[in-house]
């Protein structure tokens, strides 16, 4: 049984999707795929996270900034991006394959961690913790590939919220 959580990601250019596997310390591996629009709501979404998920002992907005910069930093600098993946078992909603993400939601808990609810159309979900460092990790990773796949995820005015932060 696997340790923790483990990441990894692909671009698919026919499909013009970002593939984003998942491991986690059960041994099952979810299997997701990311449309530009979705990718961009995501790292958008940890961008505004990131200052909640500092220390609450910071109470000055831009020193939490800088706090939440250094600690995001420190985290893709620490984190193992050399390892090989290792498949997991098969989620049961991703017996048939890679599923398209629709929405994304992420929740900030009590505990520090981070609660990820993922959708599959409407009935379908799957929710996972993730801590701050590992979020950070992961974003980091998605914006390397998205750069990689040569996806302009700049922001204009006329974004569109397809996820939310709860």
């Amino acid at each position: 049984m696997s340790q923790s959580q483990q990441f990894s990601s692909t671009y698919f250019k026919v499909e013009d999707r970002l593939l984003l596997r998942g491991r986690f310390p059960d041994d099952t591996e979810v299997q997701l795929l990311l449309t530009r629009r979705l990718t961009r709501g995501l790292l958008e979404m940890v961008d505004r996270l990131s200052g909640t998920l500092v220390s609450k002992r910071v109470s000055d907005p831009a020193k939490m900034k800088i706090v939440a910069e250094f600690a995001r930093e420190a985290a893709v600098e620490n984190a193992d991006y050399s390892k090989a993946y290792s498949a997991g078992r098969p989620h049961p909603l991703m017996k048939n394959g890679p599923r398209l993400v629709t929405s994304l939601s992420l929740a900030p808990q009590e505990n520090g961690y981070i609660a990820v609810i993922v959708r599959f159309g409407k009935r379908d979900q799957i929710n996972f913790l993730i801590a701050a460092h590992g979020l950070w990790s992961l974003s980091h990773l998605i914006a390397k590939q998205a750069k990689a796949a040569e996806w302009d995820l700049s922001t204009t005015e006329k974004t569109v919220a397809i996820s939310r932060i709860n």
